[in-house]
């Protein structure tokens, strides 16, 4: 496999995780639309006097609700990948590196100055990591 393929399995976590913030934010957007639409009965609640309103509101979020599990689902699964792949290193700094990049998303700088390298010693470090990486099969279910 690649170094570009190894930045593409370890860099698919993060994005999961920002298709999670993006369901939660459109869950929030909703709740907020639905919100200032029933101002005027103070209790910021839908109400019976729109069924079809209430009907429509609780569809979506439903929908988002349990598209937000399934994304969560996911998220676990590749972030149980990602940990398997960065524990299979042998060299502490690489996994120190390669855990602070793909699992707490930092950025270079910041990470340099964790591990006490400089920038460049750490994204050298960084493509020795990308050599020594092993990617884990895929878990039997990622399909929930």
């Amino acid at each position: 496999m690649t170094s570009k393929q190894k930045k593409d399995f370890l860099r698919g976590y993060k994005s999961l995780r920002k298709e999670e913030k993006t369901i939660r934010e459109e869950i929030a957007a909703l709740e907020v639309a639905t919100m200032s639409a029933s101002v005027g009965m103070g209790d910021g609640m839908p109400h019976a006097h729109d069924p079809k309103g209430l009907e429509e509101y609780a569809a979506r979020k439903d929908q988002l609700e349990r598209k937000l599990q399934g994304v969560l689902w996911e998220c676990i699964n590749e972030q149980i990948r990602v940990e398997i792949s960065i524990n299979s290193l042998e060299n502490s700094t690489e996994r120190i590196i390669m855990r602070q990049r793909y699992i707490l998303f930092k950025g270079w700088d910041e990470i340099s100055e964790f591990v006490g390298y400089s920038r460049r010693q750490t994204l050298y470090l960084h493509g020795a990591a990308l050599g020594h990486l092993e990617i884990p099969e895929r878990s039997l279910d990622e399909n929930h």
